[in-house]
């Protein structure tokens, strides 16, 4: 516990205004949010490394695939086969990732253990990586407060890097609902569906719900058409179907698609209730709220603040509302929705975090947004230790190693309670040792007396289970797990862990020379798949208190040695970790761990050469150097701005034209001429395919050409040079503009008939409604064809030679109830602001200055199409 120490001490130095500065600058960097993920998860896997019965089927087969490779007679799984079967595909992705790393390991001649680790560190890292893609996808779609907030929420949150790196059936699903979350989000539909298909077919069938739910919707909105779904879904289906039946039939030795089974068990049969069941409501008032702790709370703020969530949070709670009617319940079943729901907690702290200059009260709110995170911490940090008393099997098996050497002739028998509360063959560390898991021997019985050692299942030294070996064994060490938790107003936090002895080591006092273990060659009875419990009253505890971690038996792992055994074989470190009166102080040295896994990246971060923020301030000074430079901005243009409206009115409170007069030479300048030459290339329908030919590529180049020429355009590509937004390399930066302003996506339909460019300068027609139409030239160009009915303003700001004007508006008999443009500027300027708006703030109000010093602001949109980020929308606004 040296370690801790030091973390604690660390952790006293640090004051709260540091804190406040080091969360400010965590704010706004994003490598160190990557390792922030990782150690985590790894503080998680440290904590806990045992596993439990729900994962026992996954971790012996990736121990059996790692150290009997095709000798399939030795594999676990034939002599506990299970309830229902389950896929060796996921066992063997882990166990080609682990493989070298054990291989090392067992050069080394490290003890068998170790690989324990290395196999959970590379299920973890199978998961890390889409989750970690998905942040990037958070960030380009949300913005980055919303991407920064989910990793924080995420990592203060205990269920989630709990189950991250345990080889539950669950977990194996996880990573490619991740990459499916990650491929819709981007709109890559063809590899949504393909990792969708893969996760239903091969892991988790129940999954077509909630994937299906998400599918629905992009069909609904019609971004995605049935006639593509078809086409991808099935042969997918069909190649993810062949494989896990090709791959099991050969590990089970017959044929079999094992989630056909399990669908056929827990729905047709719907024997999931066997195994313990919950109310309807369940999930909603124990799971989840325990999953997302104080996040759960910012749920419906997010939603309200932003609406974009929406289409992220409802398949998930329609999913947890479909899944409630099977009655049997674990938290692990519906850990997919827990990301989905922390987006939407994630936008609102980003939301009340970005406003927290705003006054008082907005401070307040973002201080709420801080403390709902340690809140969240300080319940990780308990439930941490609940669950580390929560793996008596792994403990006492830990502790024999420890009592007896290699070199011993030792024989074990290992009961229920035991195998499913931490023991695998990863813990079989001595090859001469033998490990047995008979079933339904009776205590006492002649077959028990065969073994060296027993470990047993007791409540205490004098206890029913323990009586037939009182004359025929000694008790050498029992191992103490998790009882329950009582309140104590005397010690901070006024919450004391208990524990109770529940499993006993004994050892043959009268051994016989030569034991007969045929016995042991019979057929055990099988383990439940999904859940094996002992007693309706564990059902009963289990069930409000989830199967995993501190939710799961009551019962885990303290060891001490009874005093007749002499001298004691626990180290220090186990009785700081399972002393009761020390479980306080576990708490908070875990809180320190977390904290300190913060500012350690923190400090590391702000002593780097990185490249330098994007302040507030630099954004005003550089739109304001842009605005008195934008010499190509048409001076002379004479407004009838009439009277005011209101937003969603359609009564004309405007009569006359909003243009009165424009010069003759308006549009003669380079950059304006280039635009004109535009207008013709684009279909007005964004539900038509846009067909770009040659010319219009060579228009499209000479707009480009025209823009990068002039002072402007230079100096915004010299600044973002200057932050490492873009590269310094002109024709470089002339292609990402092309990518993110000519780009074709798709809006809806499936069909690529939208453009940053059309979107904003042009205006598009969605239906029966306006998208976009923020550019001047072409409102005014509509006006004078009569397209155009100017009904009246909202607001005007005056920035110096230009104008921002917002208002409703009426083109072609559609309506728009708001709408901004901002009027006399070259479109060097609005393209020059959006796209450093679009690099710096992303998703967000981006503050400028006119070239009066007139505050302003610059809202821009991203939209992700095919893996490829592009301006989904920018506008003025104030």
């Amino acid at each position: 516990m040296h370690i801790c120490r030091h973390e604690e001490a660390l952790f006293i130095h640090i004051t709260p205004l540091r804190i406040c500065a080091y969360f400010e600058l965590f704010c706004r960097r994003s490598c160190e949010m990557d390792w922030l993920l990782v150690l985590c998860s790894l503080v998680h896997l440290f904590v806990c490394p045992f596993t439990k019965v729900e994962e026992s089927f996954n971790l012996q087969a990736i121990h059996d695939i790692l150290y009997h490779q095709t000798d399939i007679q030795e594999y676990d799984h034939l002599e506990f086969p299970g309830v229902v079967p389950r896929t060796f595909l996921g066992p063997l992705v882990v166990s080609v990732i682990a493989a070298p790393f054990v291989a090392v390991s067992r050069v080394l001649e490290f003890p068998k253990d170790v690989s324990l680790y290395l196999v959970r560190f590379a299920l973890g890292a199978l998961v890390l990586w889409p989750l970690l893609k998905l942040q990037k996808r958070i960030k380009g779609t949300l913005g980055k407060g919303t991407s920064d907030w989910f990793v924080l929420v995420t990592v203060s949150q205990f269920h989630f890097l709990f189950y991250l790196s345990r080889p539950l059936p669950n977990t194996m699903a996880l990573p490619l609902v991740l990459f499916a979350y990650y491929y819709w989000l981007g709109q890559q539909h063809g590899k949504f569906i393909a990792c969708s298909a893969a996760a239903i077919l091969i892991f988790r069938g129940e999954l077509a719900i909630l994937l299906g739910l998400i599918l629905l919707g992009e069909l609904l909105t019609r971004r995605l058409s049935l006639s593509k779904t078809v086409f991808i879904a099935v042969p997918f289906g069909l190649l993810f179907l062949f494989l896990t039946v090709f791959v099991d039939s050969f590990f089970w030795q017959r044929l079999l698609w094992p989630e056909g089974e399990v669908l056929w068990y827990n729905v047709v049969l719907n024997k999931s209730g066997d195994w313990g069941t919950s109310p309807f409501l369940w999930y909603f008032y124990s799971a989840i709220p325990r999953a997302m702790g104080t996040s759960l709370a910012l749920l419906p703020v997010g939603m309200f603040f932003e609406r974009r969530v929406w289409p992220l949070v409802l398949p998930a709670l329609f999913f947890v509302l479909a899944y409630s009617f099977l009655p049997h319940k674990e938290l692990r079943f519906i850990i997919y929705v827990i990301p989905l729901l922390n987006i939407a907690a994630a936008a609102a702290c980003s939301r009340l975090w970005e406003n927290r200059t705003k006054g008082k009260w907005f401070a307040l709110l973002a201080l709420v947004a801080i403390g709902h995170l340690v809140a969240n911490l300080v319940l990780t940090s308990f439930l941490l230790v609940v669950s580390r008393a929560n793996y008596p099997g792994g403990e006492a098996l830990f502790l024999l190693h420890k009592m007896e050497g290699r070199e011993a002739n030792v024989t074990v028998h290992i009961d229920v309670l035991a195998a499913q509360t931490g023991i695998s063959r990863f813990g079989h560390l001595h090859n001469n040792w033998m490990y047995d898991k008979t079933e339904n021997l009776k205590p006492g019985s002649l077959e028990l007396r065969m073994f060296s050692h027993l470990i047993v299942e007791a409540k205490s030294k004098h206890g029913y289970n323990l009586r037939p070996y009182a004359e025929t064994h000694e008790i050498v060490a029992h191992i103490e797990g998790f009882s329950h938790i009582r309140s104590s107003y005397n010690h901070f936090p006024p919450i004391r862990i208990k524990t109770k002895p529940c499993l006993f080591i004994l050892k043959n006092k009268y051994l016989p020379k030569e034991p007969d273990f045929s016995f042991t060659l019979r057929k055990h009875p099988v383990e439940s798949a999904e859940v094996l419990l002992p007693s309706a009253a564990e059902f009963e505890n289990r069930n409000h208190l989830d199967g995993e971690g501190p939710d799961a038996f009551n019962s885990a792992g303290k060891a001490t040695i009874n005093e007749a055994t002499g001298p004691t074989f626990i180290s220090q470190d186990h009785q700081l970790l399972f002393k009761g009166e020390l479980q306080t102080k576990l708490t908070m040295k875990l809180v320190a761990l977390f904290t300190v896994c913060i500012v350690t990246i923190l400090q590391v971060e702000a002593n780097a050469v990185e490249r330098a923020t994007v302040t507030d301030a630099e954004l005003k000074a550089l739109s304001q150097q842009l605005h008195i430079d934008d010499v190509n901005a048409v001076q002379g243009i004479v407004l009838n701005m009439q009277s005011t409206t209101t937003s969603g009115s359609t009564t004309d409170r405007a009569p006359m034209p909003l243009f009165s007069s424009v010069p003759a030479d308006a549009f003669s300048g380079p950059t304006i001429s280039a635009l004109l030459a535009l207008f013709d290339n684009y279909d007005e329908n964004c539900k038509v395919t846009e067909v770009v030919t040659a010319g219009e590529t060579a228009e499209d180049n000479a707009f480009l050409d025209a823009i990068l020429d002039t002072s402007v355009m230079q100096q915004a590509h010299q600044f973002l040079v200057s932050k490492g937004l873009a590269n310094a390399d002109i024709a470089v930066f002339k292609e990402y503009l092309r990518q993110i302003w000519l780009g074709q996506y798709n809006r809806g339909g499936g069909i690529q008939g939208s453009s940053g460019l059309e979107h904003i300068f042009l205006g598009e027609k969605d239906g029966n409604s306006i998208s976009g139409y923020h550019g001047w030239i072409k409102f005014y160009r509509d006006e004078q064809a009569g397209r155009m009915n100017y009904l009246g303003y909202m607001k005007k700001i005056d920035l110096g030679v230009s104008s921002v004007i917002e208002m409703p508006m009426n083109w072609d008999g559609l309506y728009k109830s708001i709408s901004s443009i901002s009027v006399s500027g070259s479109p060097e300027i609005e393209l020059a602001v959006a796209t450093v708006c679009f690099l710096a703030r992303p998703n967000a109000k981006c503050p400028l200055l006119g070239a009066d010093g007139t505050p302003y602001a610059y809202q821009t949109y991203t939209l992700q199409y095919n893996g490829k980020t592009y301006v989904g929308s920018a506008y003025p606004t104030y």
